[in-house]
């Protein structure tokens, strides 16, 4: 049986390990390095969605990433190792966290095939296709996510779920939005603020809330 301090130099070691998981995939921003610019977006509702984006490997080569992809993959590559040499081949702690850094290394490859057929496939071995299915004869992700819009465009026909008018800006979501998580999680806990690089209204991440700074809301 460990003993106590044996215990927490274990702790320590994983939450150690853990950190610099944590440190290492800060700059990696997904949606940030796939995202389209405003021309791409004007021209493509401009052409009614009759033409498609002229979004090419060029289009991905001329904005490059936040962060050196080969220094990074090195870096989750290292880490992969010094979970191995610290906590054993076996260790499921450590299992869990040598995958982490495997799916990590692959973000980074498929970010790297922004672009290319390539982006396509290994984003399908990432995070699934829509043919997948969870069990053999279920229906596929496609076919569930026609049902559910089935379900959602019933609740949209209801004459009880009428928009309301958005005239909160940006400025008085943030102010909102930033009063509300306080009160439940504490001040500073989740963080919330405006943002010029976003696409959507909002994005949320694992402790912070950012609001398009151009976008209306609502309370509902």
């Amino acid at each position: 049986m460990n003993s106590p301090q044996k215990l927490d130099d274990y702790q320590l070691c994983i939450r150690a390990l853990s950190d610099r998981i944590v440190e290492a995939q800060t700059p990696i921003r997904v949606l940030d390095a796939v995202k389209w610019d405003d021309g791409i977006r004007e021209a493509f509702l401009q052409a009614k969605g009759k033409q498609l984006p002229a979004v090419d490997r060029d289009y991905y080569l001329s904005r490059p990433l936040a962060f050196d992809a080969a220094a990074k993959k090195l870096e989750f590559q290292n880490i992969e190792r010094d979970i191995t040499r610290q906590l054993g081949q076996f260790n499921p702690v450590g299992q869990i966290m040598r995958r982490m850094c495997k799916e990590y290394r692959m973000v980074i490859r498929m970010l790297e095939a922004r672009g290319t057929e390539d982006f396509g496939l290994i984003s399908q071995e990432l995070y699934g296709a829509a043919s997948d299915a969870f069990h053999a004869g279920d229906p596929t992700l496609a076919d569930l996510g026609l049902m559910l819009s089935d379900y959602l465009n019933n609740i949209a026909a209801r004459g009880d779920l009428e928009d309301e008018a958005k005239t909160l800006g940006a400025s008085d979501a943030v102010n909102i939005l930033q009063q509300r998580l306080a009160g439940v999680f504490g001040d500073e806990t989740i963080r919330v603020f405006e943002s010029d690089g976003i696409l959507a209204d909002a994005a949320a991440g694992a402790d912070y809330i950012k609001i398009r700074s151009d976008a209306l809301f609502n309370e509902r």
